[in-house]
């Protein structure tokens, strides 16, 4: 028990994603595995329960020892400051909120395109620290990487393009 107390945080958070992935990785076994050109129901929870289980041993690699204790002390102080500071951050909420439902909106009558854009530029205009070069950029960015792994790559039964 003394040894879990001794471990910094991204020592245990390490440690609980390689555990977790671990898991996830022997659940995944209990089903059919296929080939990389036909999956089966198996074959995500593996591939992704391996990679939690490499990056907790990244994670542990590159972890700082020096300076752990300083640096873990500026990050309490500006947890604790950012807890007093400032009233709730209702920008962020609302529009996180409002990009959800933007997203089940126009998925349904505007297809996986203007739906995925529009509700990515409207929750990273929930941070005033970006720019809405910024936000345009990642919805661009975002949507395209949508189309390309959900629209092609999976075959995702949702209209890339939908009008009604």
């Amino acid at each position: 028990m003394k040894t879990l107390l001794r471990m910094s945080r991204d020592q245990l958070g390490a440690a609980l994603l390689m555990v977790l992935g671990a898991g996830v990785t022997v659940g995944g076994l209990s089903f059919h595995m296929g080939t990389l050109t036909e999956m089966g129901s198996g074959f995500i929870p593996v591939v992704l329960g391996v990679l939690m289980v490499f990056i907790g041993i990244a994670i542990l690699v590159t972890e700082k020892r020096d300076g752990h204790e300083a640096a873990h002390e500026e990050a309490h102080e500006k947890v604790h400051e950012a807890a007093h500071s400032s009233a709730p951050q209702w920008r962020g909420w609302f529009c996180i909120l409002a990009s959800i439902a933007i997203f089940v909106v126009l998925g349904t009558y505007g297809g996986l395109i203007p739906a995925t854009f529009t509700s990515v530029l409207v929750a990273a205009l929930g941070d005033r620290q970006n720019t809405l070069r910024d936000c345009i950029l990642l919805a661009v960015a975002v949507t395209v990487f949508g189309v390309v792994v959900f629209g092609y790559g999976l075959g995702l039964q949702m209209p890339l393009l939908a009008w009604g």
